[in-house]
């Protein structure tokens, strides 16, 4: 308490003008900072600034991953709506009136045609060729470049002939 007391008695004697730190403040001529420590706290200052501002390029730094992400979900969006060319070719539609259902022959197509190989000779141990001849252009239709092991399928070559 005591240390306080004192301290308020040494403010009361700056404030009434007793103290040598009071005289010099009351018997100076100027107020505030020279002109020199004005400039170097102004100097500093625009550099300070200059230093942190890089022109409005910093404050469009958030475009580019937000544009990054909506290019990507558009993308995604993109692929998964409009259907590849093999979705659109795996549905072949049976125009003639043969026995063939549409069913079958999208099942047989997904099957492969080695699957289909064998039904078809199938149908032709069963004496039933005219399902066989259906089966048999509809795997032409499906597979035009595969190449028939007669080994494998010999009755088929009365077929292909």
């Amino acid at each position: 308490m005591a240390d306080q007391a004192n301290n308020d008695k040494e403010f009361e004697e700056f404030l009434t003008g007793k103290t040598g730190l009071s005289n010099v403040y009351q018997h100076s001529t100027t107020q505030g900072p020279s002109e020199f420590t004005d400039k170097a706290i102004l100097n500093a200052a625009k550099q300070e600034v200059a230093s942190h501002s890089s022109g409005t390029a910093g404050k469009y730094r958030w475009h580019i991953p937000v544009t990054v992400a909506a290019g990507l979900v558009m993308a995604v969006i993109i692929f998964q709506v409009v259907p590849t060319t093999d979705d659109i070719n795996s549905e072949i539609q049976v125009v003639d009136s043969t026995p063939v259902n549409k069913k079958q022959v999208v099942a047989a197509a997904k099957a492969g045609p080695d699957r289909l190989l064998e039904k078809i000779a199938t149908h032709l141990k069963n004496n039933d060729p005219v399902s066989a001849k259906a089966e048999y252009k509809v795997f032409r239709d499906l597979f035009p470049k595969h190449e028939i092991d007669y080994k494998k399928y010999p009755e088929l070559k009365a077929l292909a002939e």
